[in-house]
């Protein structure tokens, strides 16, 4: 009886844990633009209203959240040697050392 009802919460925790790392995820949004170190950057439109978020790969930190309206720029450009961040008229410097990618998330749903 213990080694079922052992069975039973390990697996009910193994699900509780899947699920709260999917939520995580998806709380984030879809990828709108993404620019990878070498590569040559782009910019596009935002395509809903909604806060869009700034992160890197492998980090899943948020660096910036700016929200934005259906159609405003959203990318990235070359800045001089540099690469920056584009979402509407804002330009947020991209540390190519902290990972090999940065993306705009978003929006939130």
């Amino acid at each position: 009886m213990k080694r079922i009802l052992l069975s039973v919460i390990v697996a009910l925790a193994a699900a509780g844990v899947s699920t709260s790392m999917i939520g995580c995820g998806a709380a984030m949004g879809t990828t709108v633009a993404k620019y990878t170190k070498g590569t040559e950057p782009f910019t596009t439109v935002a395509p809903a209203d909604g806060t869009y978020e700034l992160t890197y790969t492998f980090s899943g930190t948020n660096t910036v959240s700016v929200p934005l309206k259906k159609g405003e720029k959203i990318g990235f450009e070359k800045a001089g040697d540099k690469i920056v961040a584009v979402a509407g008229d804002k330009t947020y410097p991209v540390d190519v050392n902290l990972a090999t990618a940065a993306h705009w998330k978003g929006p939130k749903k």
